[in-house]
Formats: structure tokens, sequence, C-alpha cells
């Protein structure tokens, strides 16, 4: 929960940021390693933490002190955490990051917290799901926060205001919300 209103905000900052820089029309158009990688770097500006990009959950696990077996493996072996906070070289906490637009869906974004988990289940570490939020053909980003929210069994616990997509010239609109999902 600490971490929720900067991850937000900066998840906000980086997508205007990655437009400008590639050069994009569409905002949702961003890779998600981007956002990661903003966001690491803010955490550590923001908070002086360190914080890793794309770390295996058998990595974090194994930092923790737990015995990294073949039952480990084999269930958490490629699962990754979009960023991973490390306080004192112990991480504390994972952060997922998810483009919840047209073409995902909110079962998507429940898998996701469920394999943070997963994790959490065995190391008490603390989980984030940081998502873009945008508006579709039949609803807009505010309803789809507030469901995608019943869905996963509890509200963010920031979400930045919407913004229009394409500095304000598109006909849809975005918004980023990060949760604290432990």
């Amino acid at each position: 929960m600490r971490f929720s209103r900067n991850i937000a905000i900066r998840g906000t900052e980086s997508v205007s940021a990655y437009r400008k820089i590639s050069g994009i029309k569409n905002d949702n158009e961003l890779p998600e390693v981007f956002l990661g990688g903003w966001i690491a770097r803010s955490l550590y500006d923001d908070f002086n933490v360190n914080a890793r990009v794309e770390c295996y959950f058998t990595q974090i696990a194994s930092d923790l002190g737990k015995n990294v077996d073949s039952d480990l493996k084999r269930i958490m072996g490629n699962w990754r955490a979009d960023v991973a906070v490390y306080e004192k070289g112990i991480p504390t906490s994972i952060i997922e990051i998810k483009i919840y637009d047209e073409g995902c869906c909110a079962k998507s974004v429940l898998r996701d917290l469920e394999k943070m988990r997963e994790l959490s289940k065995i190391t008490d570490i603390e989980t984030y799901l940081a998502v873009l939020i945008t508006s579709t053909t039949n609803n807009t980003c505010e309803n789809r926060a507030k469901s995608l929210s019943n869905i996963l069994g509890h509200d963010f616990d920031y979400i930045d205001s919407p913004t229009i997509a394409e500095e304000g010239a598109a006909d849809w609109s975005w918004q980023f919300a990060c949760g604290s999902f432990t």
C-alpha cells in the first residue's frame, strides 16, 4: 500500500513519456517492460529502494531464504515479477503490470494476481497490481476500473485521473491504477 500512489502516478508519466519517445499514436501500445523500467527507476528515485525488472519468482524466493526445490521450480519456474523491490538486499514487494484494454480480459489480470499470491503465500512478500485501464467502445475507464476491482475482490488503493489519449486528440481515455493485493 505504501507504493500504490507513487506507482500509479509514475505509471501515468511513463505512458505519456513513451508516446513522445516512440512516436506511437495509441497510448496503450507501449510495452509492459517499459512501464516496469520506468516504475523501477521511480521507486529508486522516490524511496531509495532497489528495484529489479523481470525478476524470476524463484530468485525472489531464494533471496528470501526459501529452498528452491524441483516442486517450486515446476510451479513458479518461468514466472517473473515485472518489478521486484529490494530493501537492504532483501525482496519486500513485487509489482505486476498489466495493460487492460479491449484486447485484455479481466481473467488475465486475475490470473497474474493469483500467481503473485502463490509467491506471497510462501514468502509473505507484499504484492502490487499496477494496471493501465482504457475505455472501450461500450464502457468508460472509470467503470472498467470498478468492474475490475469487483472481479479482483479488492479495490485499488489509488487511481490516477483519466487522461484523454493522444494528448487529448483521441476519442478514448485511460487511467493508471495500483493497489496492494497481498
